[in-house]
């Protein structure tokens, strides 16, 4: 039913979760071949089950220990084999250390977080999504939790996480734990981990058919099936009546599936009958226990979904409130698929045309995204925002022209409008057309507060004052420009933008070591395509004033390939064909 292999260090308990059972096991080495083995098990449900047991054990044999009660008066048997192994490479987030983790508290959960990681930045939309899916939990599914649970927003797998399933969380119910990976490539909030622990703690064990079926009621799953249905990918329910560990490369149309299965039942005959059917429900004995229940063999239940399915519509109510929440925590390539649904319900929703816009232009799909930000401008009276939006799109697809427009339109309609001026500053400069540039440059610094990104502007300006020899002089605007990149750290340490700018700001002063962890940490949390291609160009840029010539020009070459936008791959493609160099 479940299967692990993990590494204990001497005199240390380590706790281990599958299949039901809790194992708690400390270890000390007696001789050289022997190992004290002190185990404490613990399973699942109200009529939960706890065994201490000390063994000595010889290092290589199988151990087993029979007879540890399970469902249907069935019993567990636990096998055990010990090898001494070199230590792995050491955990760099140990759990208890509060130099590493921080703390914070919300209504159901104690909130730990690395940091500086994306999880201390996003943990208050994170966890207020999940806030959000717990009170679903208790409208629908009858699920409360008495306790806090501790709640870990992890920035990769941690060995106490026991990720014993492929989802991206792992739960230790014995210890009230939910450990999330929380990283750029990978959100795993959603209403799957709180309510995967709310299940095993509340009502007790169930094959991971029923229990990840049911903790993703809330999680959009007809929607996720129907998407399945018209691609041709729908697969056979059988299939996953298996572990979670042999879904394999099906793990997320399981998922799917079975939350839409599993909510279709509950949504047909009721969370009551459900919860009989949950705590009857057994590995061995699965398909059989619906027919005891429901009156339908699994085969003609798994029928009655199909044609729900193909009959299903989703409604803007069914996706609207995980697909903002999704939104807020900058889930974009997840959520595009709902926006996308929802644009086709409501094609005249300024709010979902301008949300699934971000969603495309953050994505790198700028084609897409100008389409969106132009119908916009006519459901709305033009803004200066709107506008400004257009002319990014125009900017990133090469269209320069039509860009500059859009921008001088913007400025049009509000002459105070800093990002506008920029962005004419940014197209002039790259034109040649150095006094303007100037000009708009010097205009923009004018009209930006110094809680925002002066840097940048500083930096650009004391570039063009260079080329025309008039002015400021550069290196005093540089030194400005490192001054408010500083400053803005500590304003916005979330933002991956304000360590680019500090980066640059110490590229520009040759000071390419302190450039680099800033780098380091800005790919960390960036994961828009056109912010990631800046950061590997300064990459590129740092290892050219370090002599590193072909390392320098990998980074290139992995910016050009993302969609970098047309002065990134303009700037790629010009530091690939000589190095990048300082003014002298």
């Amino acid at each position: 039913m479940a299967k692990g292999e993990f590494f204990c260090q001497e005199g240390q308990r380590f706790c281990w979760f599958g299949g039901g059972v809790t194992l708690r096991i400390t270890l000390f080495l007696l001789e050289e071949n022997i190992v004290q083995t002190d185990l404490e098990i613990i399973t699942l449900g109200s009529q939960g089950f706890t065994k201490l047991h000390r063994e000595n054990l010889n290092l290589g044999r199988k151990f087993t220990l029979k007879e540890i009660p399970a469902k249907s008066g069935d019993y567990y048997r636990l096998e055990l084999v010990l090898e001494i192994d070199e230590e792995p490479p050491g955990n760099p987030y140990p759990l208890g250390d509060t130099a590493v983790w921080g703390m914070d508290e919300s209504i159901h959960f104690l909130v730990h977080f690395v940091h500086g990681s994306l999880g201390d930045y996003d943990w208050n939309p994170a966890v207020s999504l999940l806030e959000a899916m717990n009170r679903l939990g208790k409208e629908d599914l009858n699920l409360y939790y008495s306790d806090k649970a501790d709640l870990y927003l992890c920035p990769k797998r941690i060995p106490e996480g026991l990720w014993q399933s492929p989802t991206g969380f792992g739960v230790r119910p014995a210890d009230n734990e939910i450990f999330i990976l929380y990283n750029k490539e990978r959100r795993a909030v959603g209403p799957g981990p709180i309510n995967v622990l709310a299940f095993y703690k509340l009502w007790g064990y169930a094959p991971d058919f029923v229990v990840y079926g049911a903790s993703g009621y809330h999680a959009n799953p007809h929607f996720e099936a129907k998407m399945l249905l018209e691609r041709g990918r729908l697969r056979p329910l059988p299939r996953f009546l298996r572990p979670i560990y042999s879904w394999g490369e099906e793990l997320e149309a399981g998922l799917s599936q079975s939350a839409s299965f599993i909510r279709f039942l509950i949504d047909s005959y009721g969370i009551t009958r459900f919860r009989t059917f949950y705590e009857r429900s057994w590995d061995l004995s699965l398909e059989s226990g619906f027919d005891e229940i429901y009156g339908e063999d699994f085969s003609q239940l798994e029928k009655g979904w199909r044609s729900f399915l193909k009959q299903y519509v989703p409604t803007k109510s069914d996706l609207g409130l995980f697909a903002e929440r999704l939104f807020f925590i900058r889930n974009y390539e997840q959520v595009l698929p709902y926006w996308k649904q929802m644009y086709r319900l409501h094609p005249d929703g300024y709010d979902i045309s301008s949300k699934l816009a971000t969603c495309y232009y953050s994505l790198g799909d700028y084609s897409k995204a100008l389409k969106l930000y132009r119908n916009l401008k006519t459901l709305r009276n033009s803004s200066a925002q709107t506008a400004y939006m257009v002319g990014n799109a125009l900017l990133q697809l090469g269209n320069l022209k039509s860009a500059a427009q859009e921008y001088l339109s913007a400025v049009a309609l509000d002459s105070t409008y800093a990002p506008a001026h920029k962005k004419l500053g940014e197209i002039a400069l790259f034109r040649g057309d150095l006094d303007v540039a100037c000009e708009h440059l010097r205009l923009a610094l004018g009209y930006t507060r110094e809680t925002e990104f002066l840097s940048d502007i500083y930096f650009l300006w004391a570039e063009c004052l260079e080329k025309t020899g008039g002015g400021p002089n550069p290196d005093s605007l540089r030194q400005l420009g490192l001054i408010f990149a500083k400053n803005k750290i500590g304003i916005d340490p979330g933002l991956a933008l304000s360590y680019v700018y500090l980066a640059e700001a110490y590229l520009l002063s040759d000071s390419v070591q302190l450039a680099l962890p800033l780098l380091e940490k800005a790919w960390e949390l960036e994961s828009k395509p056109y912010y990631s291609a800046r950061i590997l160009i300064d990459y590129g840029k740092a290892y050219d004033l370090l002599g590193e010539r072909g390392r320098a020009k990998e980074y290139y070459r992995k910016a050009k390939k993302l969609p970098c936008g047309f002065l990134n791959g303009k700037t790629a493609q010009e530091y690939l064909r000589k190095p990048f160099k300082l003014s002298e």
